[in-house]
């Protein structure tokens, strides 16, 4: 995963459900987006799920599962889950917080 230019970059297979999504950022297919605030520079890979939160500058891995978090310039493994969660925080493969 990386950040991607200045542009959002939502991909086909996305779900967003009263979310906002502030470029410049990537979201990976599968990815479901509820009641949620993502970017500036923020990359989601594939298969996550974010719920209640609000991410900035953040790196998150594929089939991760975050919710009621703030998080700025965290960076989540894969899988992991992150449930209401501090905003300085980084978390590697096969991980649960919360």
């Amino acid at each position: 995963l990386d950040f991607m230019g200045e542009q959002a970059r939502v991909h086909d297979g996305v779900t967003l459900e009263d979310s906002i999504v502030i470029p410049p950022c990537e979201i990976q297919p599968g990815t479901v987006l509820r009641r949620s605030v993502v970017g500036p520079r923020v990359t989601i890979g594939p298969d996550t799920v974010v719920e209640d939160s609000v991410l900035r500058g953040c790196l998150i891995g594929d089939h991760t599962h975050i919710q009621g978090a703030h998080l700025a310039g965290a960076m989540i493994g894969r899988p992991a889950r992150v449930v209401q969660a501090p905003a300085d925080l980084s978390l590697g493969d096969h991980c649960e917080i919360g």
